[in-house]
């Protein structure tokens, strides 16, 4: 017969003859966690950013794509997280776009200064 005060271990076996009324306490504490998670990520967007990235590393290799120190790292990043245009990999203008962001962050130490004016 089950007894009316939990047990300190869990048992090994299940009890045959389950309590009618639940437990007080919960199983498992939740979980806590520093920071929220980020928001889903749909098939469709996660698919124009392999596209957008196969795309970009077409035009500056491998290497330079992965190194996260690199101007055109920095300009890929900007056109799948922040460019406002949220363009796709088949967008006519998506090396130009590219090509021009990753000459603003190699003049700005990676977008840490700012371009005051032309011919400065």
């Amino acid at each position: 017969l089950p007894s009316e005060m939990p047990s300190a271990l869990p048992s090994e076996m299940p009890s045959l003859i389950p309590s009618n009324k639940p437990s007080s306490t919960y199983s498992f504490s939740p979980t806590i966690s520093a920071a929220p998670s980020s928001s889903p990520i749909t098939s469709v967007e996660l698919q124009r950013r392999q596209d957008i990235t196969t795309a970009v590393t077409a035009i500056s290799g491998s290497a330079t794509i992965d190194d996260t120190t690199t101007p055109q790292h920095t300009a890929l990043a900007w056109l799948l997280f922040d460019d406002d245009l949220q363009l796709n990999a088949s967008s006519p203008n998506l090396g130009q776009r590219y090509s021009m962001s990753t000459l603003y962050f190699a003049t700005t130490n990676n977008g840490q200064t700012t371009w005051i004016n032309c011919g400065a």
